[in-house]
């Protein structure tokens, strides 16, 4: 008997080891993809589990920081605004560091998004940077800080 069970451990753990484990960059690269993927589905859910209780935002024009997951919730998805479609979102990191269990995300980023309002459709589509700090939590990693910024509206002289 001790012989069927040293042989079952022993099978498992052979499989276990022949699954492919992912890296923290490739587990950060795929938490990216599926965040972003999470806002196309409309799956805010989804977009709340990858935060962690004490996330902030820090969103971009010098607007207030953001705290905690249920302000978080009131500022991404308030009860009395339109439902906003996002059409197109893609993070595209270009430098992943980890430290532990600490990490950081940064790169470039592409929205597209519309609503209705007044009974028009409106859209809007804006590009930039992204830096997210990232920590894991039992194994997963979560999204602590964010921070987006995007380029300066252009301004041009009018001529008379």
């Amino acid at each position: 008997m001790r012989f069927v069970i040293a042989g079952l451990a022993l099978l498992l753990t052979g499989c276990v080891s022949l699954q492919p484990s992912l890296s923290d960059n490739e587990r950060i690269r795929v938490l990216t993809t599926e965040y972003t993927s999470a806002w196309q589905a409309g799956h805010s859910g989804l977009i709340m589990s990858m935060l962690t209780d004490d996330a902030v935002l820090m969103p971009h024009h010098g607007g207030e920081p953001i705290e905690g997951r249920d302000s978080i919730r009131e500022f991404w998805f308030p009860d009395d605004q339109p439902t906003v479609i996002v059409e197109r979102f893609h993070l595209d990191p270009r430098e992943i560091s980890v430290d532990r269990n600490t990490a950081f995300a940064r790169g470039k980023f592409e929205l597209a998004f519309n609503w209705e309002q007044d009974g028009r459709v409106m859209s809007a589509s804006n590009k930039g940077n992204f830096l997210m700090v990232l920590r894991r939590e039992r194994d997963l990693w979560k999204i602590a800080r964010y921070i987006w910024n995007d380029p300066l509206p252009q301004v041009t002289e009018e001529t008379a």
